[in-house]
């Protein structure tokens, strides 16, 4: 018996929130540019930080695109939706639909 795979509800345009860091709290966020009904399709972008470093808030930039390849993200990545709603960026970060709220940042280690 095929599993029945649950259909999320992201949709092209939605920011996706991706925190990280063990004794910092760090911030990135994805574009959804594509939908299927098993998975989207982000593009990385830019935030707005206010308050420097090593603390302050962040938000994202929507369409203000990251266009390169890094170490732990491409450009454009094709990532499954988990039951839970969950999006895996890569191994060790997951993200989830950003609840529009500036996030607190602290880059000190």
């Amino acid at each position: 018996m095929k599993k029945e795979t649950a259909k999320h509800t992201y949709s092209v345009g939605d920011i996706i929130h991706v925190p990280w860091g063990w004794s910092m709290i760090l911030h990135e966020f994805y574009q959804v540019v594509e939908a299927t009904p098993k998975t989207v399709v982000v593009r990385h972008i830019a935030s707005n930080e206010v308050g420097g470093w090593p603390v302050g808030t962040t938000t994202p930039i929507p369409n203000q695109f990251i266009d390169e390849d890094s170490d732990f993200f491409p450009a454009k990545k094709r990532c499954k939706v988990r039951p839970d709603g969950f999006i895996r960026i890569n191994s060790d970060r997951s993200g989830s639909l950003w609840d529009g709220e500036e996030k607190h940042y602290d880059k000190a280690d």
